[in-house]
């Protein structure tokens, strides 16, 4: 039900669902947040609720969404124009090592920036070669053994996560210090954001992840990259729960800013 509920809300919103692939050994994730307020204050969650497979793909279902991203993403068998492609890494057993590797290596081939998210507490080494990746300050110190409580110690740990993995960029989240990255062949950068009331961080990371996303395919720079994910990712911290952030918002945001 839930993953029929998952393709009739993403007909409705007329996004393509034509590599979504059906395994009916596992769930579709969901997660139920239980939300409190205390008494002149703003609603928060307070308990999560997770239904879901953390079991990596069976084979035939790998090879089956490996085969259609690589075609996809190939210029040879793209029926569509892909300008980037996003990978959210939660864990759950979609993001396996070969279909990073076969995701990572058709975007090199192809041309195509290949931005990853990575799971926490995951082994770095599999997103190596990617254009770029978009860890928080606690991911990073778990991969780099690094404690980060300084913007130098972000610069530092970007600079190492760049290295290291062979990427474009490494772009490191710092929260309300804003964002620090590192790019093949430059000094490190600090990006600073403005302070923010945050009401709820969730979809913070994924917010972050689109904008970059979406400005690598717009042609920006890394630092363009690094403001605009700044402002999206807060403006979606100042709402409750996972909310959408407009062209608009985003520019009445920098302008007020300014």
């Amino acid at each position: 039900e839930d993953g029929r509920e998952m393709r009739h809300q993403l007909a409705r919103a007329g996004i393509g669902a034509e590599l979504v692939v059906t395994d009916e050994t596992r769930p579709t994730t969901v997660k139920t947040r239980l939300m409190g307020r205390a008494q002149h204050r703003h609603p928060h969650q307070v308990l999560r609720i997770d239904r879901e497979s953390r079991d990596p793909l069976p084979g035939r279902i790998a090879t089956e969404l490996i085969d259609a991203l690589t075609s996809v993403i190939s210029s040879e068998g793209s029926r569509h124009r892909i300008d980037a492609v996003l990978v959210s890494d939660y864990a759950k057993g979609v993001c396996t090592p070969d279909l990073l590797s076969a995701v990572i290596s058709a975007g090199r081939g192809a041309g195509i920036p290949v931005i990853v998210d990575p799971a926490s507490g995951a082994d770095y080494s599999q997103y190596r070669g990617a254009t770029a990746i978009t860890p928080n300050r606690t991911e990073t110190s778990r991969a780099t053994g690094r404690r980060i409580a300084t913007i130098a110690d972000g610069l530092s740990a970007a600079v190492q996560l760049q290295s290291e993995l062979d990427l474009d960029t490494a772009f490191v989240t710092l929260d309300s210090d804003g964002i620090v990255l590192s790019e093949s062949g430059s000094s490190a950068v600090h990006v600073p954001t403005r302070r923010r009331e945050v009401y709820d961080i969730t979809g913070a990371g994924d917010m972050v992840l689109a904008t970059i996303g979406l400005s690598a395919a717009a042609g920006c720079d890394p630092v363009t990259m690094a403001r605009l994910a700044n402002t999206a990712g807060g403006l979606e911290v100042e709402q409750i729960g996972v909310v959408t952030v407009s062209r608009g918002e985003m520019i009445a945001d920098l302008l007020g800013g300014v």
